[in-house]
């Protein structure tokens, strides 16, 4: 005689919320960030990104690899930043039971030889204070 048992486990459903938000960032030309966002939930939630450019107004979605930006399961890697790079970085987080949204900026700095320059005339007149 073969029985089988069903055992029926009752897993809780929990809408997503945000376990680690983005941080805004001031970068400089040429740098690696990380923005991470870790979301919890039951369904497990999925993640998106979008970003909002901070120098042309428009949204556009992260859902691809592009040139300085890589999707990661608990977050977004910006690689060799530029001024394009300034804007608006929403993470979207969404399950069976709702969506929740958290963002951060990120400032990338004018050209290399800008900052360069800056620092350079900051040292200099420190040299006569």
């Amino acid at each position: 005689m073969l029985l089988i048992f069903k055992i029926l486990f009752s897993i809780p459903l929990v809408q997503p919320s945000i376990l680690i938000a983005p941080l805004d960032l001031d970068l400089i030309p040429g740098s690696t960030a990380f923005l991470n966002c870790t979301a919890i939930g039951s369904p497990t939630p999925q993640s998106s990104w979008t970003r909002t450019s901070l120098i042309t107004g428009l949204t556009e979605s992260l859902d691809v690899i592009g040139p300085s930006y890589f999707q990661l399961s608990n977050g977004l890697q910006l690689s060799n930043v530029g001024r394009n790079d300034s804007a608006l970085y929403d993470c979207h987080s969404e399950n069976a039971l709702g969506r929740i949204s958290n963002r951060a900026t990120v400032r990338v700095e004018g050209e290399i030889k800008d900052l360069a320059m800056k620092h350079a005339l900051i040292w200099s007149e420190s040299e006569y204070v």
